[in-house]
């Protein structure tokens, strides 16, 4: 029975690594079937069809009038007074229609360096919670083993009673600790059950309570560059900061589009008319009109057949004229105002970030010195503590409250050393998202 318990101690806290999924597979699980990066995509296919579609010329206008029809008559080609036919086309001048492409371009800038963001913050929010079911993961273990301890040392000590060696409140305690244990075990997997929901939800799966088995190994100890090289990546590679430039080059590219607007747009209009009862004269007294009219009627068809004419009209648009250019005026205003914003913005998210970067630095380091000391020294005397009051206990030495006292302390202990560990790989985790890719 002693070699048993001793060997369950040992053993407890040897973590299993069947079917174990690394964070890094799932990162690319995650990268791949996420919906809101396909949706991002098809944004910036969006976007990038309609940077093509602004720099076309506006569609034609073509227009067939029959023109000043009796009331009383029906046939719409030969007894109005005119046919006509006409073909207009806006031309935009002064480069309208490139810097309209160039701004929405620059909208697709924006829009990519929005895709890259989305793919930090997945990245960094797959990889804490997968940290986080890593830790519910080591204390569940951590539980289940002490629970098989603890039912070695119920019989032991229901042998002991039986022989007034013990009394029948140590059996209570043992009890009330196991029930307490079992207890704890039903939260922790119920909290295990919305890390998986969370994490599958990440990964795009369609089952959120698929079965996910973590590593329990983890990653290696990352050796971090010093402060200022992070520092430096973060203003070289955050895709937040990125993203902000792409919005100030997107409204400079606005600003320049507006300033085109003030050029005239230019309509060009030709037309053909075709005159079924010939050429009218307009001019003189009603008298002569109405002779005119009565011979044209007496004239066989042959000779009164249709006039043909055309015409060309050129209009323009006057956008410069005062009660006209504040529209544009007050948009390059308002789009200077965006860039100042975003200036600011992007000055304080750099502050803010580095002053981060710092913090998550330290604390690195801080977790790992921690995380040494705790496997190095802590852990391994705790346990040897465990090991010999165990044996102390099984030769009824010591009350079963001191042994329970020493489980409870090694439980503890454990779990601080995986909230470490977790630390450690929570604030990598937190310096990769603000430096924009992976140490």
């Amino acid at each position: 029975m002693k070699r048993n318990i001793l060997k369950l101690i040992f053993i407890v806290f040897q973590f299993s690594q069947l079917h174990a999924q690394s964070v890094d597979s799932l990162v690319r699980e995650a990268l791949q079937n996420n919906p809101q990066l396909r949706s991002l995509e098809f944004q910036i296919i969006g976007a990038e069809r309609k940077a093509e579609s602004v720099g076309a010329l506006p569609a034609p206008n073509f227009t067939v009038e029959f023109s000043q029809l009796p009331i009383s008559s029906v046939n719409v080609t030969n007894d109005a007074i005119s046919n006509n036919i006409s073909l207009s086309q806006m031309f935009m001048l002064g480069g309208k229609l490139g810097a309209m492409s160039e701004a929405e371009r620059k909208r697709v800038d924006v829009i990519r360096n929005k895709m890259r963001t989305t793919q930090t913050q997945l990245r960094n929010r797959v990889k804490q919670t997968y940290f986080q079911l890593w830790l519910v993961d080591r204390k569940l273990e951590t539980q289940r083993g002490v629970l098989e301890i603890f039912k070695k040392i119920n019989l032991i000590v229901e042998e002991l009673v039986s022989v007034n060696h013990y009394k029948q409140s140590d059996v209570f305690a043992l009890q009330a600790e196991k029930a307490t244990l079992e207890t704890k075990t039903f939260q922790l997997e119920s909290e295990k059950k919305a890390f998986l929901y969370s994490l599958n939800v990440l990964l795009g799966r369609k089952n959120v309570a698929q079965e996910i088995f973590v590593d329990s190994l983890l990653s290696q100890t990352k050796k971090l560059p010093n402060v200022e090289e992070l520092i430096k990546a973060l203003l070289n590679n955050n895709p937040s900061l990125a993203e902000m430039k792409a919005m100030i080059s997107m409204n400079q590219a606005e600003i320049n589009a507006t300033q085109k607007e003030k050029y005239p747009d230019l309509m060009v209009q030709g037309m053909i008319m075709r005159m079924p009862q010939g050429m009218l004269l307009t001019a003189g007294s009603n008298t002569t009109a109405d002779v005119i009219r009565r011979n044209i009627a007496l004239l066989p068809p042959s000779m009164s057949g249709p006039d043909w004419m055309y015409s060309v009209m050129f209009s323009a648009t006057l956008p410069f004229l005062p009660w006209s250019s504040t529209r544009y005026t007050a948009k390059e205003d308002e789009l200077q105002s965006n860039i100042q914003s975003i200036n600011y913005e992007q000055i304080n998210m750099s502050q803010t970030m580095s002053a981060q970067i710092r913090e998550m630095f330290v604390k690195y380091e801080s977790a790992i010195e921690r995380s040494k000391k705790y496997k190095n020294y802590i852990l391994p005397l705790s346990r040897k503590t465990v090991e010999a009051l165990s044996v102390s206990f099984q030769s009824g030495q010591i009350p079963i409250t001191t042994i329970l006292d020493a489980m409870r302390m090694l439980i503890m202990r454990e779990e601080e050393f995986a909230m470490i560990r977790v630390d450690a790989e929570m604030a990598a985790t937190d310096i990769e998202f603000m430096i924009g890719k992976e140490l």
